[in-house]
């Protein structure tokens, strides 16, 4: 898939399930969302999990960091792409998300806001690194989702802290393309 098709879905579905346990994966299926951030699962077990959710012709990513038994380096992300088959990956770390690049992999760099030198920092790191989208976390600072917006050149997601509408419509117009959120009753609010 091509960066462009997935910030167009993106840019259509507004809302992406994030699926944080697993007994959550049957209700981000049944979900009108285009797009899934898988946050759990282990090496037996997420090819599953990733098959039934692009069954449904979902955009499936995985947080290969908070997947139980595999290694965050060159042979994990040779396993998640051969044998998992997702259509990209999540990621805070730069060495992680070069590895995704190179085995063609769509990246999510994530960051957290937390103080104005991660914030400077990140953006810096975006700019170099050129993740296809990058999701600024927590999600309700809509001043931060602005300046970072303007400060790169990569669509932005907002996710973390998300618990309603409100929030959704806050962090879209401060100009997040789409929005992330595990809170799975919000999962069939309309944008």
């Amino acid at each position: 898939m091509l960066s462009s098709e997935f910030i167009e879905i993106l840019g259509k579905t507004k809302l992406i399930n994030v699926i944080k346990e697993e007994k959550y994966v049957d209700k981000a299926l049944e979900s009108d969302s285009k797009v899934a951030f898988m946050l759990t699962g282990n090496i037996t077990n997420l090819k599953t999990y990733v098959d039934c959710i692009k069954k449904k012709n979902k955009l499936v990513f995985v947080h290969v960091e908070m997947i139980g038994g595999l290694n965050c380096d060159r042979d994990g992300i040779s396993f998640i792409e051969k044998y998992v088959k997702p259509t990209g990956i999540i990621s805070t770390k730069k060495s992680i998300l070069n590895a995704a690049k190179k085995h063609n992999l769509l990246t999510v760099q994530r960051i957290f806001a937390i103080d104005t030198d991660a914030v400077t920092t990140s953006i810096k790191l975006i700019n170099k690194l050129k993740p296809d989208v990058v999701e600024i976390m927590p999600a309700r600072m809509p001043e931060i989702i602005k300046a970072i917006n303007k400060s790169v050149k990569v669509p932005v997601i907002a996710g973390g802290l998300i618990r309603n509408r409100t929030h959704i419509k806050r962090a879209l117009e401060a100009g997040a393309i789409a929005v992330a959120s595990g809170t799975s009753k919000i999962w069939e609010e309309k944008f």
